[in-house]
């Protein structure tokens, strides 16, 4: 027998995966979910799989995404750890560790990257496909790697595509 507090529980359960399901649905829906819940985010900026993204909004206030931003499969946002889960267990107190993250403008994610607290990213820069962002990044920038780092700017980066482009 199921109690009435355990069957709220339960409707409240599929409502909410119900929710998750609808926000997830499309990138406009997602990006509007992230607003809803107190994210800024800029104009026209996408999200490729919402399904598999996640997005810290555990302290909204702490993340800024800027116009034109890709937010590729796979994209992790985390303005927080967990690292103080230890602390709990082994000294009984929870400390809290948190950080800003702002993104400009015109930035590509590439796919499973990793973006950690107190981080700023420039506009105008790509993140190479899986790497872990874990300092800033300066505008017109390329950045691979783990932990990410910047190999060169976006002007170089645009003329040697140009070149390779003819070519390919």
């Amino acid at each position: 027998n199921i109690t009435n507090k355990q069957h709220r529980m339960i409707i409240k359960k599929i409502i909410k995966k119900l929710h998750k399901l609808y926000y997830t649905s499309s990138s406009a829906r997602y990006i509007q979910y992230l607003r809803d819940n107190g994210v800024k985010v800029g104009d026209n900026t996408k999200v490729l799989d919402p399904k598999k993204i996640q997005v810290d909004i555990s302290r909204p206030e702490l993340l800024e995404i800027g116009e034109n931003v890709f937010l590729h499969r796979g994209t992790i946002i985390l303005t927080h750890d967990w690292a103080s889960w230890c602390f709990v267990n082994l000294y009984n107190e929870f400390i809290p560790s948190h950080g800003k993250i702002k993104i400009g403008n015109n930035v590509w994610l590439g796919e499973n990257v990793s973006i950690l607290k107190g981080v700023t990213i420039g506009d105008n820069v790509i993140i190479g496909i899986g790497s872990v962002v874990t300092k800033n990044i300066p505008s017109n920038s390329i950045a691979v790697g783990c932990p990410a780092h910047v190999i060169g700017s976006i002007e170089d980066y645009y003329k040697k595509r140009k070149t390779a482009y003819a070519e390919e």
